[in-house]
């Protein structure tokens, strides 16, 4: 091969390199700036953690994401409910639910763990409107990269982290006392 043509392809190989960097660096930033939603629109309840646990989890959480740390009261013997007075974005309220399950450093095994979020109607676009939402970790959970959610209707769907999408799904498996929880 000539010296040019060499050079031509290593320019289109840099360029398209580059291309597909500046794309993903796109995307993640506007995943990053998506609006907050707004405090009096989700709600956050959890229960199995100790409280020292859980002050532990909720601050590495807030560092791992560049967040503030929450505002944690006890609402009810061993019932925690977190609070972010600026708000959250609505890709980190689906990780938070999966990290209070799955907490990094913290073995959960040998506890009843349950982690739940209520989201006002309007707040994810792909449920249809005027439905309200509650995120949690399925039954069963053999995936923990992902959550599913259930609207006040009875439709379910399955959030895939990779893409932060809600999609339906005929398998709910929404733990029975999830709703109990939020109550």
């Amino acid at each position: 091969m000539q010296p040019l043509g060499v050079a031509a392809l290593l320019i289109m190989l840099c360029s398209l390199v580059l291309a597909i960097r500046f794309r993903k660096n796109r995307e993640a930033r506007e995943k990053s700036h998506r609006p907050a939603v707004a405090a009096g629109d989700f709600t956050v309840r959890v229960t199995g953690w100790r409280r020292s646990e859980l002050d532990r989890i909720t601050e590495d959480f807030a560092q791992l994401y560049g967040i503030a740390t929450p505002n944690v009261r006890e609402t009810e013997a061993g019932v925690y409910h977190l609070e972010w007075s600026d708000g959250l974005n609505r890709d980190n309220l689906a990780f938070l639910v999966n990290f209070l399950h799955y907490p990094r450093g913290v073995d959960p095994a040998g506890r009843n763990i349950m982690a739940t979020a209520r989201l006002a109607p309007g707040v994810i676009d792909e449920v249809p409107p005027g439905r309200a939402l509650l995120l949690y970790v399925p039954s069963d959970d053999e995936d923990f990269d992902r959550i599913h959610a259930l609207d006040d209707q009875g439709s379910a769907y399955v959030v895939d982290f990779g893409r932060v999408r809600y999609v339906p799904t005929d398998d709910a498996r929404c733990p029975p006392q999830v709703r109990g929880l939020i109550a």
